[in-house]
């Protein structure tokens, strides 16, 4: 899995489109007020969570597909 599958595979899910951002494949159109990005930083990549403007890593990944899964998973499992 990579940013452009993962994108592919929540939209499958039926995860509306404005509850993620991957950096460079998906901005949303409304972003809403609770949000998961999926962003290179540097030689890694993370997953982030933002709530009304204040960010927080939730993992860091050497890997494209582990963290594009982490993004797959904090969206569809409740």
């Amino acid at each position: 899995m990579d940013s452009k599958t993962v994108r592919a595979d929540l939209r499958r899910a039926g995860v509306a489109d404005d509850f993620y951002r991957i950096e460079g494949v998906h901005e949303p159109q409304a972003p809403a007020t609770e949000l998961y990005t999926l962003r290179r930083h540097a030689d890694r990549w993370e997953v982030v969570f933002t709530e009304r403007g204040q960010e927080s890593v939730l993992a860091r990944y050497a890997t494209e597909a582990q963290a594009a899964q982490r993004l797959y998973q904090e969206l569809t499992n409740p």
